[in-house]
């Protein structure tokens, strides 16, 4: 007994297959159309299923299709019944067919039916015949073709519609649909079909679609453009054509609208946006119709004109209007209070409509500043005091006053040609490029440089450059101020060389006078009494220290007139700090100070004046016990420099009373003495920290302090590592400088000793640099005399410097050293 399941919309042939199955024992169930067949296939599960092809609602060929993607019925055998197989090849197999038989009279068709009964049971997928079966018995009628494709026709017309369309039972459920319908649907049509039309859209939107398929009698009903329901993504107006004009089933045609609902809501977006921007604009914003009648206006314009929103309304604005313009208008208050505004007028479009956009700008503020610069360019122009430049990053001159054009003797057009570069000359280790690249860093920059006239004369300026930022054009600037210091050279040079005179007329009596009291003191002279005792180690304190005022004296005057001669060679820090630590203990214990010091075993060799590093510490570590109270602590600490290795830093601190704010840039004045009271209590002649910053600067290095009042002061000061390098360098400059200043000629020979580097390698690094020591006796040999030769440690480069000796007697020289040594 097979369970047979059949489907045609003829209840005459469903009863006679009834018959014909059930007597031959099958079990027999029918279904006039496809939705009928899909409801009993819910719980009904047949061996066998015959299907009319051509059916209303929902065609056998698409209930096939949806019978093949059910899993439970995978498998069963699909037979479908045909009137148009004699006239027409149908290929079952595309919608998943087992077997296909012609309709014709039923007695004729019955054994085809049984046939295809007692064949289920062979392998389904192993044959399948060309024909459908019994079309041999059929004669084909042209009119159930005829009208096969006309249902046809209709059917690729409605595919190419780009609405969708769905045509809905009377219960609710799908039955046909079209491409685009499915496009919009987002389901496959063998899915779709059968499924309840109304539950396909948005859950919040099911409620409307349902009212109106309700509502839906004699006439269309339509859900408008203007208010769509949502269908998966898209948003869709539905218009419902009802049954009894087109049979039984109810037609709705779906609009898609989401591209022009989007392109809605982003022009109210963009509306909005555009009124929220004029509301917050700090621009006042006026919107005038043609009429020039005011339609809008914004928070700033009602501040600008002080009025009201609602006082604008309908009212004529007071001022023309040309579109493409800026003009400035001056505007007076409600309150009376009066402003300059710059109005600008475009053409717009608002709320439908041609108008006008008016912009005021506020620029009451830059008038004033304005007038304001104005005055302050004339101040400038004519200041008598300092030259003044205005100039690019890179120094190309923008603006100058009337003193720099006369100081530097150029007109106003040639001094826009000039580059700051070529009008200053820089002395020492100053370098234009150091220069901007501490404006670029710090901001500013402040010393002395050498103004060049253009007739080719000197004089020297002290120079302040400043880096600004346009506020115009927000772009960067210097501005240089330049101060003939001409007359306080001259006051400095002749200070100094009072001093040296006074400090040398005073050294020599005072030398005497410092030897007598040493001889009494002695009793060379005579028994010598404890009180006289008593106040001639008074005198020779005193002697010592007035000798130690004139020993400064004299060396600042020295350093300020580039006298003092500094002896670079490698200095091990430890040796100088350790000699004054041991001469200033006593001092320190006196007032219960303790003096540490930290110095890395690692830390590299200073390249320096050995003695004059120790002035500079004496100076540090003194001063700080002077202002170190009882109980206190001074530490003395070195390292490598954090930004520039070539460098080490050393730091002098202590827990001492600390520099107020106002002090510090002071701090290295001459006699310039801190808190003066305490000074002059603690002794001092305020020259130890200026001497300390000539020295430092002498040595190519920087001096800064860090102080907090009640918590200590802290000197920290750079001085350069040693390297071959450098010491090469420095030692081949001074001999220029000698050469220069005796006005002789200076000749050098460099050799390169290939095997340096293999000497290293093999003996090591000390052993290397003695056997070099070899190779420099023995070029001195065949110089013949005494020659001065610098070597650039293991790398291998043997310098010989020969003063007063042209070019030809270096060639001479080289010549004899390739003979020797090669």
């Amino acid at each position: 007994m097979k369970k047979i399941l059949v489907v045609d919309n003829d209840k005459l042939f469903l009863d006679r297959i009834n018959h014909a199955l059930s007597r031959e024992g099958h079990e027999v169930v029918t279904a006039e159309n496809s939705l009928s067949a899909l409801d009993i296939l819910k719980t009904y599960t047949p061996d066998i299923i015959f299907i009319d092809l051509i059916m209303p609602k929902i065609g056998g060929n698409k209930l096939s299709s949806i019978i093949r993607r059910m899993e439970r019925l995978s498998d069963v055998y699909l037979v479908i019944i045909s009137e148009i197989a004699a006239e027409i090849e149908v290929d079952v197999t595309a919608f998943g067919a087992n077997a296909c038989i012609a309709k014709g009279p039923f007695d004729v068709m019955s054994k085809h039916i049984l046939a295809a009964v007692n064949e289920s049971d062979l392998v389904r997928s192993q044959y399948l015949p060309e024909k459908a079966a019994g079309t041999a018995d059929l004669y084909p009628r042209k009119t159930t073709k005829k009208l096969f494709d006309v249902n046809r026709h209709w059917e690729i017309l409605l595919e190419k519609i780009t609405e969708g369309i769905v045509e809905i039972s009377p219960d609710g459920r799908v039955v046909y649909v079209n491409r685009a319908a499915i496009s919009l649907i987002c389901i496959p049509e063998e899915r779709l079909l059968g499924l309840p039309f109304v539950e396909l859209f948005a859950k919040d939107h099911r409620q409307r679609v349902k009212r109106l398929l309700q509502t839906v009698e004699d006439k269309p009903k339509t859900i408008s453009e203007d208010s769509p329901v949502r269908l998966n993504q898209y948003q869709v107006a539905v218009n419902a054509i009802p049954g009894d004009a087109l049979g039984s089933e109810t037609i709705v045609i779906l609009n898609d609208v989401t591209e022009r609902k989007l392109a809605e809501e982003a022009l109210r977006a963009s509306v909005e946006q555009f009124r929220n921007v004029i509301r917050r604009n700090a621009d006042a914003i006026i919107i005038l119709n043609q009429k020039r009648v005011v339609l809008f206006v914004n928070p700033a314009a009602e501040l600008l004109f002080g009025r009201k929103a609602h006082e604008f309304c309908e009212t004529v604005f007071e001022f023309p209007v040309t579109a493409g313009e800026a003009v400035r208008v001056d505007i007076f208050s409600k309150q009376g209070g009066a402003a300059v505004a710059e109005m600008r007028v475009a053409e717009i479009e608002w709320e439908g409509e041609s108008a006008c956009l008016a912009s005021l700008r506020d620029i009451t503020e830059l008038t004033e500043t304005i007038k304001k610069m104005e005055l302050l360019g004339n101040l400038v122009e004519n200041a008598q005091l300092d030259m003044i430049l205005v100039t690019q990053t890179d120094g190309q001159i923008m603006k100058c006053n009337a003193l720099a054009r006369t100081s530097f003797g150029y007109s106003k057009s040639e001094m826009t040609t000039q580059n700051i570069e070529a009008l200053l000359a820089c002395e020492g280790d100053v370098t234009w490029e150091k220069i901007t690249e501490h404006v670029e860093r710090q901001s500013q920059w402040q010393g002395d440089l050498l103004a060049i006239h253009k007739a080719g004369g000197t004089m020297p300026v002290r120079v302040t450059i400043s880096r600004y930022v346009d506020s115009v054009d927000d772009t960067a600037n210097m501005i240089c101020f330049l101060r003939d210091i001409r007359k306080e050279k001259e006051i400095d040079r002749m200070k100094s060389e009072f001093i040296s005179i006074v400090s040398h007329e005073l050294r020599t009596p005072l030398t005497s006078i410092k030897n007598a009291v040493s001889i009494i003191l002695g009793g060379t002279a005579g028994e010598v009494t404890q009180n006289q005792e008593r106040f001639l180690s008074m005198a020779l304190r005193n002697i010592d220290r007035l000798a130690g005022i004139i020993n400064d004296l004299l060396d600042l005057s020295k350093l300020e007139a580039g006298k003092m001669e500094l002896k670079f060679q490698e200095v091990d820090l430890n040796e100088p700090l350790d000699a004054v630590i041991s001469s200033l203990e006593p001092k320190a214990e006196n007032k219960s100070v303790t003096i540490t010091k930290e110095i890395p075993v690692d830390l590299p060799k200073a390249y320096g004046d050995r003695d004059r590093i120790e002035q500079i510490l004496i100076n540090l570590i003194n001063n700080s016990l002077k202002f170190t109270p009882e109980g206190g602590h001074v530490h003395v600490s070195a390292k490598n420099h954090e930004l520039d290795g070539d460098f080490i830093e050393v730091c002098v601190e202590d827990t001492g009373i600390g520099i107020p704010v106002e002090e510090l840039d002071r701090v290295f004045d001459k006699f310039h003495q801190i808190g003066g009271s305490l000074t002059r209590k603690t002794g001092g002649t305020g020259l130890g920290l200026p001497i300390v910053k000539e020295l430092v600067e002498g040595h190519k290095g920087s001096v800064r302090v860090e102080s907090e009042v009640g918590k200590g002061s802290g000197f920290i000061f750079t001085l350069p590592a040693y390297s071959p390098e450098s010491a090469s360098k420095d030692h081949l400059d001074m001999e220029i400088a000698r050469a220069r200043e005796r006005g002789i000629t200076l000749s050098l020979v460099m050799l390169k000793i290939e095997e340096s580097e293999y000497l290293c390698e093999v003996y090591g690094e000390e052993e290397a640099l003695k056997l070099l020591d070899q190779v420099k006796r023995v070029i001195q040999d065949i110089a013949r005399r005494t020659t001065d030769i610098t070597k650039i440690q293991t790398t291998g480069w043997v310098i010989i410097t020969l003063a007063d000796t042209p070019k030809e007697g270096a060639f001479a020289l080289d010549n004899r050293l390739k003979e020797r040594l090669s």
